[in-house]
Parts: C-alpha cells; structure tokens; sequence
C-alpha cells in the first residue's frame, strides 16, 4: 500500500463523508495522518508528479456517470496535502480539479477552489536584486573622476519580482 493509497482508505471515506460542507471537510483533513504522510513524502521527494497522476487515473478508472465517484473524498485529501506546497502541477492540478463541473463529485472541486484561494494567500511576494558595479564616484563632492583609494564605485540594481509558496 502507498501513500496516495491511505488516501483511498475506507476509514478517511467513512469519516469524511459525514461532513456537511467543504470548510469542515478541509479542516478534518489537515489533521489527518493520511494526508500529512501524502504532504510529507512530497516534500521528501518519495512522492513524485507521475505517482499522482497515476493515483488519479486509477481514481477515474471507478468512475460511473450518475453514481457518486467513490475517490472524491481521496482526490479531497490530495488537493489539501499538497495545496501549501511549491510547483507549477500542484497549481494545475488544484485549477482543473476545481473547474471540474459534475454531479458525481460534490466535494472535490470545492476543496480544490478554496485551497486554491488559500495558496494564493499564503503565497508571498519577493523582490530579487542584482547588483552591479558602475563608473567609480569621487567621495568628495567637486574632485575630478579618477580611479583612486578615494573613489568608490556606484552601484546599481535591478529588481525582479517573483512569487514562492511560504
């Protein structure tokens, strides 16, 4: 049994289906061991984007139209394990599971949506600078431009403005 299998699990199933709305849902899966193994193997690197989407094609593979998709509540806890953390496929994949528009799965796109918010939130805005040498400046003001144990050089930079996951 792998990690994104405890996600599978009849246990997460039967304690989560009993919960009425998304945010209660979202609030039980944090704290679920199932869901910070998923979020740990992740981060340690055991887990790797081809095993996730793997995981969710074998999901797709149960899914009957008209009949409640028996992996929603996994697809959930996946969307909340990895919704905190860096990279572009958690991006998109959070994006096309929260676009998903379908009876047969209730929660997941929710939970996808309201983690997409929350990783928004939590994502921090940076400034890098490069800094670069100029033409050398006289320290005192009025004597001539030379290059001497008296001048010390200008310098300049340049700012890039990037995003990462806190």
């Amino acid at each position: 049994m792998t990690v994104l299998d405890e996600l599978n699990s009849d246990d997460l199933a039967e304690t989560c289906l009993a919960v009425g709305t998304s945010d209660a849902l979202i609030v039980i899966l944090k704290r679920r061991a199932e869901v910070l193994s998923v979020r740990s193997a992740w981060k340690s690197g055991s887990l790797q984007e081809a095993d996730v989407r793997d995981f969710v094609s074998t999901l797709s593979a149960s899914f009957i139209r008209g009949r409640r998709f028996p992996g929603d509540v996994a697809l959930c806890g996946l969307a909340v394990a990895l919704a905190s953390l860096p990279g572009d496929f958690i991006y998109s994949f959070l994006n096309e599971l929260g676009s998903t528009h379908t009876i047969e799965l209730p929660m997941s796109p929710r939970v996808a949506v309201m983690m997409l918010r929350e990783r928004n939130r939590l994502l921090t805005e940076t400034t890098a600078k490069r800094y670069c040498l100029r033409a050398p400046m006289p320290r005192h003001p009025g004597k001539a431009r030379e290059a001497s144990a008296t001048t010390v050089p200008r310098v300049g930079y340049t700012s890039t403005h990037f995003r990462l996951a806190a």
